[in-house]
């Protein structure tokens, strides 16, 4: 007896039905899922943006790398080109995707994070962002926040709340708005906390 793929479970139960579709869901790896979505979010009429930061967001460096992977081999493109063509040339969250995709894949996975260096790093971040009264310098902050494991993102935002008596969270959506502030916030988060 060959064993039953997700697309088996959903023809048993009858496909075409929110039932079904749980059902296969059920059967699906995470990864799966995820290339499902993003296979429905490359159609131009159904590109959903908010849809790929929650999955860049929430996928650890593998996944990330392993996606984009996928999605090139699908599309023929990769996610960082269809982020670039949908999003709005120079914005911070196509430069934040790029980041992301490019350097991403090369996170640390450390459970550990350097108390010292998150200190420093929550200064850099505060001196670039939060601390002007306009504009931010967001290639510090993105680059800070891209090379640095979520281990040390939490310890960053730890010291900030310490030294600067403002949330990290606070200081993110005061100068990026949208979904490029909700993929900073997610990238920095735990992977148990950054699920949605």
């Amino acid at each position: 007896m060959k064993k039953k793929t997700p697309d088996d479970i959903y023809q048993i139960v009858g496909g075409n039905n929110n039932y079904a579709k749980f059902m296969k869901m059920l059967f699906m790896s995470k990864q799966d899922i995820e290339m499902e979505n993003l296979k429905a979010t490359g159609k131009a009429d159904l590109y959903d943006e908010e849809m790929l930061v929650n999955i860049i967001g929430t996928s650890s460096a593998k996944e990330v790398k392993e996606l984009d992977e996928l999605f090139k081999k699908e599309k023929e493109t990769t996610l960082a080109q269809m982020f670039e063509s949908k999003t709005k040339e120079g914005s911070h969250l196509q430069k934040f995707v790029a980041l992301c995709l490019e350097k991403g894949a090369k996170r640390p996975i450390t459970k550990s994070a350097d108390d010292d260096l998150a200190i420093k790093q929550a200064n850099e971040i505060h001196k670039a962002g939060a601390s002007r009264l306009l504009g931010q310098d967001e290639d510090v902050i993105f680059n800070i926040l891209v090379n640095a494991s979520r281990a040390q993102c939490a310890s960053i935002a730890d010291a900030y709340l310490t030294l600067h008596h403002m949330k990290f969270e606070r200081a993110i959506n005061m100068k990026f708005k949208g979904n490029c502030g909700k993929l900073i916030l997610l990238w920095s988060q735990t992977l148990p906390a950054a699920v949605v």
